[in-house]
């Protein structure tokens, strides 16, 4: 249960001003009603969580405790450095006029596969002993960081995100700093 916590935990924090958290916000400014947008998001994060869930289970036989413990702190520390940078906006998605339980499925599905997220979700399934959870508490954390945009739509999008990322990717960074140096030691 930890892995899902420390999961969830990692993936709201990262989803705050991510692309799926703006696609969620764009797509209810634009008139989409909230409960579509949610429900396509949630459908992708599901998706999201299988395809970690999958490769954990194939990884994480392979590869020592060491490298699992490293391979998040390299997750972390890339949504850290990702979260100090703009998000690059989906432009091409805004073009393409879809109803918002599509537009989410789609385009956050593109958008929360491509990202830090996914990184991270993918990571904590690999080092966790039930990567199922693991899968499960990105997704949700997705999810946790998609809700306020899609309720809130145009006001969510004139906020100043800006301080907060870059809070929070301190944060992930720091984080990701202390998993590596806190690695067990290499097998003699």
């Amino acid at each position: 249960m930890d892995a899902l916590l420390f999961a969830f935990v990692a993936a709201a924090l990262a989803g705050i001003g991510d692309q799926t958290q703006v696609l969620a916000g764009s797509l209810s400014a634009r008139g989409d009603r909230p409960g579509a947008i949610l429900a396509g998001m949630a459908i992708a994060a599901a998706g999201m969580a299988a395809i970690a869930f999958i490769a954990a289970s194939f990884v994480s036989d392979m590869v020592g405790v060491r490298a699992q413990t490293q391979f998040v702190a390299l997750a972390l520390a890339f949504a850290g450095i990702t979260g100090l940078m703009k998000p690059e906006p989906l432009r091409w998605a805004e073009r393409v006029r879809w109803g918002g339980f599509l537009g989410a499925l789609l385009f956050g599905g593109y958008a929360a596969a491509s990202g830090r997220i996914q990184f991270m979700s993918l990571a904590f399934a690999i080092r966790a002993e039930m990567p199922v959870f693991a899968a499960v508490g990105g997704a949700l954390g997705l999810l946790a960081a998609a809700i306020p945009a899609a309720l809130l739509g145009d006001k969510f999008l004139a906020l100043n995100l800006r301080p907060a990322r870059i809070a929070i990717g301190v944060v992930l960074l720091v984080a990701g700093a202390l998993v590596f140096l806190n690695a067990p030691p290499p097998a003699v």
